[in-house]
């Protein structure tokens, strides 16, 4: 993995007047994964991918939209896509079981937050389950939101396998904001949008308005790494263990909040709890310890996690 991104890094800073079609099959050529697919405009990166997926495209198939007209969140929530962001869905076809493939979002989080680190940038924490996140201080560990992951699982006649889509909040677009006020996905108001380009040096900026293909580059083989280290580490892994085993070392450590104060809501923005963040288990699940010591285990397909309510 560590040759591969060192490939990556190089790519993205080959400046010698390519286009991006070009760079996109070099790069493919120099990893060995196949060429990605850059589109103006769709309707979801992650639709896309998935019709690749059950057309039988192989492992490391990706499409890039530079917008997107009907992306989606996780749990069905919205995902505005308007351009100066990266709108990414990778196809990934790991050889574990089916059960296992629910790990893969925290693969592809692990892997997006590698690609920011490639790139230059500092301050990026991930935020239980698999969203990319720069904390505002000690009280604010959440912040504002820098990407979101979308991971869905699909069958076809090559087997099961999985579409991991990432958005990327790269630049400023013309309007401002990337998420407009009236996205809310159970908060009283939403994060607010972070940046790749004000997280990077002032030197490396220009890596993501010389072309779309080389960051989206970078993203996807970063996110086929992880996921390709991960499937390698399960199969050595007890069988007894969680799918996220071997990744739970690395994503504790750059997990936003722990050791926090948080406050987890439903889907429809009630409150289930309120408490310190302690752990994440190789299952997934998030352990929040109340005030009278009481654990509530909590799965991210039925709730997540907000700042605490100060003086609760």
């Amino acid at each position: 993995m560590g040759t591969r991104r060192i490939l990556f890094i190089d790519l993205a800073q080959v400046r010698l007047g390519m286009g991006e079609r070009t760079l996109a099959l070099l790069g493919a050529m120099m990893n060995g994964l196949p060429g990605i697919r850059v589109v103006e405009v769709t309707e979801s990166t992650n639709d896309d991918a998935m019709h690749l997926g059950r057309a039988g495209a192989p492992h490391g198939s990706t499409v890039v939209a530079r917008r997107q007209t009907l992306g989606r969140g996780r749990r069905g929530h919205v995902w505005v896509s308007p351009a100066g962001g990266l709108y990414l869905s990778v196809l990934v076809r790991p050889q574990v079981p089916r059960e296992a493939l629910a790990a893969i979002s925290v693969a592809t989080a692990l892997g997006a937050f590698d690609a920011c680190l490639s790139l230059g940038a500092s301050g990026v924490a991930l935020k239980w389950p698999n969203d990319l996140v720069v904390p505002v201080g000690a009280e604010n560990p959440f912040g504002a939101k820098l990407a979101g992951i979308l991971v869905e699982v699909g069958e076809g006649p090559e087997g099961a396998f999985a579409v991991c889509g990432i958005g990327v909040n790269l630049v400023r677009g013309d309007r401002g904001a990337i998420c407009p006020p009236a996205v809310r996905d159970g908060m009283a108001a939403p994060l607010p949008p972070a940046y790749l380009e004000d997280l990077l040096p002032e030197a490396a900026r220009h890596r993501l308005r010389d072309g779309l293909c080389a960051t989206a580059t970078v993203f996807r083989d970063a996110m086929v790494s992880r996921v390709d280290a991960w499937a390698c580490a399960l199969g050595q892994e007890p069988s007894c263990a969680g799918p996220l085993s071997p990744l739970l070392p690395d994503y504790l450590s750059h997990l936003a909040a722990r050791g926090r104060s948080v406050l987890a809501v439903s889907a429809d923005g009630t409150p289930i709890c309120q408490g310190t963040l302690v752990s994440v288990d190789a299952f997934g699940k998030a352990h929040v310890i109340g005030g009278d010591g009481h654990v509530t285990v909590l799965s991210s397909e039925l709730c997540s996690l907000r700042p605490a309510v100060p003086g609760a």
